[in-house]
Parts: C-alpha cells; sequence; structure tokens
C-alpha cells in the first residue's frame, strides 16, 4: 500500500502496571496504521525494553487473538534509571535508529512522564491513558477501570450476601492506589453504607493548597442547590443563611450572576425578591448595596451556587500559558523570590544550580533542594540541574584578574544556563539580581553579563528594594531556609574589591586567558550535571 502520511513508522510500547483493556488499544493503534499504510514497531517490556533495544517489526499476526487476553502482549516493566536525562536521550537515539517517527505508549502517569520526556527530545509521542486507578489528570475514563470495577463488584456481591446471613459487618478495601474511584464506584453499585475514600478532604488543607495555585483570584465555598424553580431558590438561599450566618444582624447586599441566560427571571430581580425573603427571615438584618457587611452571591447556572465568603488566591496567570524558562536557583534569598514572581505570570520553570565541592558542601546543595521544593507548591514540578562548578571556578581564579571574578564566573554560569534552557526547551533566563544591590548587578555588570546570553534574561526583582524581597520570601515560605549559613560558590572566591563598571572588552581580554582548557571544562560540567527532579 502507498504510504501517504508522514508519518512512515510508529512504534508501540505499554507500561508501568498493567490494565485490561490494553491489548485492544495496541491491536487498535496497531491496525488503524496499517490501514493508512503506516510500519509498526513493537518495543518490548516497556521503557527497560526500549533502552535495551528490544523492538521488532510488527507483523499483521500478532495481534490475533489478544483482543479478549488480560495484561499486555508487549509485557511491561518498571524502569526508574528512565528518570535520568542520558537515559532518555539514549532512548529517542535507539528510536531514531529505527527510523519510528512517533511513538505510541499505552500507560498510567508514570508512562506519560516518560513520554513527555521523550517528546522533549524530538520524538513525537501520544500517550493512551491505561489505568485501573483513573488516577490521570484531564481524563474521564481510563483503559482497565471498567474491568477493575466490575471485578470488585462481583467480588463485594459474595462478600455481602455472607455478611448478611450472618449479621456482620465487612469492610473491604479494593484498589486505586491513592484515588478513591474504585471504592466510590463499587460502594454506589454495592449499596455500601460508608465509603472511605482518598478524595475525602480537610477543608483547611484545601484552601492552603488552592492558595498555591497561580491563576485562581478567589476561592468561594459554595453551597449547590438543585434548580427547582425561584420559590424553592429563595428558600435555600434562605436556609443557607441560617445555617452559615445564623441571627444575622449586619447589612448585607445579594449580588446575582445569571450565567444560565434562558431563566425567566433577571439578575436584578433575583436579588430584589431574595434579598426581601432575607429580610422577612432576618429583621435585624439591613440592606446596603453600596458597602455592605457581606455580599451574599447567588450564581444560576445549570444549577444554584450560593457564597458569602470569597478567600483570595494568589492571582497571576495559569502555568505554563506563557511559555518556559530556565532560573539561576542560588541559596540565596533573591532567585527563589525570582522564581516565584516569574511562575506568578504563568511562566513554568526548571532550576540551574551551580555546585562547587568541596568549597560547598552537601548541606548548601541540600538546601538549594529544599528552596526548591518550596518554590515548587506555586510552580509545579521543577527539573533541577546540578553542576559541578569548582574547576571551572578555579580556572577563573587562577587566570583572570580577582577584580572581575564574579563577572567572569557570572558569564559562563549564565552560557551553562543557556544550555540546559535549550534542552529543557524554555524560551528565557531568569534570576534574581536587583539594580545596584551588589557589585556584579550594577548596570555595567548587568550588560556585561547579558553578552554571553542569546535568549531574553528576566529579573522580576530588578526594582525591588531588599526588605521588599525578603517581604515576598517570607510570605512564600522560603526565607528561613534561604538564611541557613551554608555557602554556595557565589560567596566564596570574593574579591575584596570586585569591580562595578567592568568594560567589555576588558572582561574578553581575561577571558582568553582561559582559552586552553575552558572548553574542556565546560563540556565535563555539562556531562558530570546531576539532575535532580523537584516534585
Amino acid at each position: 500500500m502507498n504510504k501517504t502520511s508522514a508519518v512512515q513508522t510508529i512504534g508501540i510500547l505499554t507500561s508501568g502496571g498493567d490494565a485490561p483493556g490494553m491489548n485492544a488499544a495496541l491491536r487498535a493503534v496497531a491496525r488503524t496504521a496499517w490501514a493508512r499504510g503506516i510500519d509498526v514497531k513493537g518495543i518490548y517490556r516497556g521503557y527497560s525494553g526500549l533502552l535495551n533495544d528490544e523492538i521488532f517489526d510488527m507483523e499483521k499476526e500478532f495481534t490475533c487473538d489478544i483482543i479478549s487476553r488480560g495484561g499486555t502482549a508487549l509485557f511491561t516493566a518498571r524502569c526508574e534509571e528512565f528518570k535520568q536525562l542520558e537515559y532518555q536521550e539514549k532512548a529517542a537515539e535507539i528510536l531514531r535508529s529505527h527510523n519510528i517517527d512517533g511513538l505510541v505508549v499505552i500507560g498510567g502517569d508514570g508512562s506519560f512522564r516518560g513520554a513527555q520526556k521523550l517528546s522533549a527530545q524530538g520524538i513525537n509521542t501520544v500517550a493512551l491513558p491505561g489505568t485501573i486507578d483513573l488516577d490521570i489528570a484531564c481524563t474521564e475514563y481510563t483503559i482497565g477501570f471498567d474491568t477493575a470495577v466490575n471485578t470488585a463488584m462481583q467480588a463485594i456481591d459474595k462478600i455481602r450476601d455472607s455478611s448478611t446471613s450472618h449479621e456482620r459487618c465487612s469492610i473491604i478495601e479494593v484498589m486505586g492506589r491513592n484515588a478513591g474511584y474504585i471504592a466510590l464506584w463499587c460502594g454506589i453499585a454495592n449499596g455500601a453504607e460508608d465509603i472511605l475514600i482518598p478524595e475525602q478532604y480537610d477543608y483547611d488543607e484545601t484552601v492552603e493548597a488552592l492558595q498555591h495555585v497561580f491563576g485562581i483570584v478567589g476561592i468561594c465555598p459554595v453551597v449547590i442547590c438543585e434548580d427547582q424553580g425561584f420559590e424553592q431558590m429563595a428558600k435555600d438561599v434562605v436556609s443557607y443563611m441560617k445555617n452559615c450566618h445564623p441571627n444575622y444582624d449586619g447589612s448585607f447586599k445579594v449580588y446575582t450572576r445569571r450565567a444560565k441566560k434562558s431563566y425567566p427571571i433577571t439578575s436584578m430581580e433575583v436579588s430584589a425578591a431574595i434579598g426581601e425573603k432575607i429580610l422577612d427571615a432576618f429583621p435585624d438584618a439591613s440592606v446596603d448595596v453600596h458597602n455592605p457587611e457581606m455580599t451574599l452571591s447567588v450564581e444560576i447556572r445549570d444549577k444554584i451556587y450560593v457564597y458569602s465568603e470569597t478567600l483570595p488566591g494568589p492571582g497571576g496567570m495559569p502555568i505554563g500559558t506563557n511559555g518556559k524558562a530556565m532560573l539561576l536557583l542560588s541559596g540565596g534569598i533573591d532567585s527563589p523570590v525570582a522564581g516565584y514572581m516569574i511562575s506568578k505570570r504563568g511562566v513554568s520553570i526548571d532550576a540551574t544550580y551551580f555546585h562547587a565541592p568541596p568549597y560547598t558542601s552537601e548541606r548548601a546543595k541540600q538546601k538549594v533542594v529544599d528552596l526548591a521544593k518550596e518554590i515548587a507548591k506555586y510552580t509545579g514540578p521543577i527539573t533541577l540541574h546540578v553542576v559541578n562548578f569548582t574547576d571551572i571556578q578555579m580556572a577563573i581564579y587562577e587566570k583572570c584578574p580577582h577584580d572581575e571574578l564574579t563577572i567572569i564566573m557570572r558569564r559562563y554560569m549564565m552560557k551553562i544556563a543557556e544550555h540546559f534552557a535549550n534542552q529543557d526547551n524554555c524560551l528565557s533566563l531568569v534570576t534574581g539580581e536587583s539594580i545596584g544591590q551588589v557589585a556584579s548587578q550594577t548596570m555595567h555588570s548587568l550588560y556585561v553579563t547579558n553578552e554571553v546570553c542569546q535568549m531574553p534574561v528576566f529579573r522580576p526583582c530588578i526594582g525591588l528594594d531588599k526588605n521588599e524581597i525578603v517581604k515576598v520570601a517570607e510570605k512564600i515560605g522560603t526565607y528561613e531556609t534561604s538564611i541557613l549559613p551554608y555557602e554556595d560558590c557565589c560567596t566564596i572566591f570574593v574579591a575584596k574589591h570586585p569591580v562595578t563598571k567592568p568594560n567589555l572588552k576588558v572582561i574578553h581580554r581575561s577571558e582568553e586567558k582561559l582559552n586552553e582548557k575552558i572548553d574542556q571544562l565546560m563540556e565535563e560540567a555539562l556531562a558530570s550535571t546531576e539532575v535532580i527532579e523537584i516534585q
């Protein structure tokens, strides 16, 4: 058959925990590809098999009689080493060596993360959600879930019959890892008296978590009522007031938002009528539409939403809506704040940290990891690149004028950070610099530092005083960690009198003294970089 698609060959693998239906998905993908003239290569044992080059030409006979079989015909395996960048790069090269244009991954959340890493290596990747737990974000129904629920239901039916006969109460644990979907569905279907699921939450804990999610302006605890006409809605609203604000005697106004435009009463009419009902129920209350002590909000959608409290959210823009940046993260106060501030504008971040053993300790490195964990509460997962900067720093110290040490060191930091930024598909660099704060942050110094960069460098703290930066650090929970007395590489080998107005031509001449071995040192630093995934 003539191949008309730009994709000539696809690979298929199954990964993680097996789930009923994986074979059906495998068969459907393969036969759809063949119908379009696309070659199919199977990959045994997931990412582990991919790294071991367990790739074969899949023929149509392979997919015969597998649709009703459990497990996966391609087998599966866990692969911890695939979390490391060098193995991701190796896997991408293996795929290219087999002329595989696109990869289809069937698996759960761990498999999806692996697919995302391959996508970052330039591999066209599609992932099919296959997990009995139904715990993959943004999916309504995953491969294997239906079978898991029905299997559990059959077992519970038998246990229930025995429990009824002996007048016993049975506590039944089902699968689901950290998600309660199987338990919930089975509990409803089997008539459980109570269902204990992980999603049962602590109110304060939930609010705190939401206050770390950029893009949320306000958090409104609501009561949801069925839309059974205006009279019932008015009763529900008054009931809400009696439960949440008993004996209310202050001023209020009713604000109605009619998202359901087919509702027969206008927003103003609803507000006026409900306000009247509340006054009847609370004779000591009063209406103040301009400056009320409480605003009672009623939103008319497919159902009725009632609330009277709006807790502040962090504001900003949702993470990822404005691209990705590489943060130069140190152990100081400023850079974590810069990461927080740029993320608030919708930018997802990875980070680069420069470590200088034995001059900087493992405690200093752990301090930075802890800082990354704190800002990850706001920014989401961060890939942290830990660069061994010792040899480069020593070469600069031995070969270059001491008053230029910091500037030249910063220039090489920017070069290395930009390398990882390109690798991680970032569009910019981010630093915690503020004009005039130290010698390396004067206008002249920033100009000289920027000269080595091809991509934009953003400095969210650029116009803030130190006390303003400290206030933000205290707010986001990084300050106490930042002030721990563990030195980073920026604080060692510091000149007594650093240059504050460096001349670019002079800096270039000083850097020429490094030409003999700096390229090799850079390569060694890049090759030995440790990658830590911060969740």
